[in-house]
């Protein structure tokens, strides 16, 4: 076995521990048809959007960290603004008549949306390869459906814990 680096550590945590995190609140959390889980759920969602728009624009652009700074705040007001305003109207009564005629949809398009961001994974990725992609997607795919039945049966935290076991033995088994 080789010798662990500090870099190796750092993507073992995140991948263990932080990316099953953020990945139960996004896609996991809003399950339960509660306003508070999905303004949890959204403002996570929000916040990882801008995040990522504002990292692509600081590469893309030679600014100081300052900015970019400021430019991550900016994205983090704007989303908490955009959560609370959006959302403010809809009641627990209108969230429970819509998980009774479509809870079933947004349990099967919350797992597909979770196999389908994993494809931001594969480096190098070739358009052409998509059906092969797809494919080793499969285990992912039953791996949401696991997910969301724990969370849904046991709770969130449960489901938290199992993506977490899961990811640390598909890390431990890559080392």
């Amino acid at each position: 076995m080789e010798k662990l680096g500090i870099n190796n550590v750092f993507i073992f945590v995140f991948v263990a521990l932080f990316a099953p995190f953020y990945e139960e609140l996004i896609f996991r959390l809003p399950l339960s048809f509660r306003k508070k889980d999905i303004y949890v759920s959204l403002f996570t969602l929000m916040l990882f959007v801008g995040y990522i728009l504002a990292s692509l624009f600081c590469n893309g652009v030679n600014i100081n960290q300052k900015t970019t700074d400021a430019l991550i705040k900016f994205t983090f007001l704007f989303t908490s603004i955009f959560v609370v305003y959006s959302f403010n109207s809809i009641t627990e009564n209108s969230l429970e008549k819509i998980k009774i005629s479509f809870g079933k949809y947004f349990v099967y398009g919350s797992i597909i949306v979770f196999t389908l961001i994993h494809l931001t994974n594969i480096d190098n990725f070739d358009m052409r390869l998509l059906p092969f992609y797809l494919f080793n997607l499969l285990p992912l795919f039953f791996m949401g459906m696991i997910l969301s039945f724990c969370r849904l049966q046991f709770g969130f935290f449960y489901g938290l814990l199992l993506h977490a076991v899961w990811n640390c033995l598909s890390m431990l088994l890559k080392i």
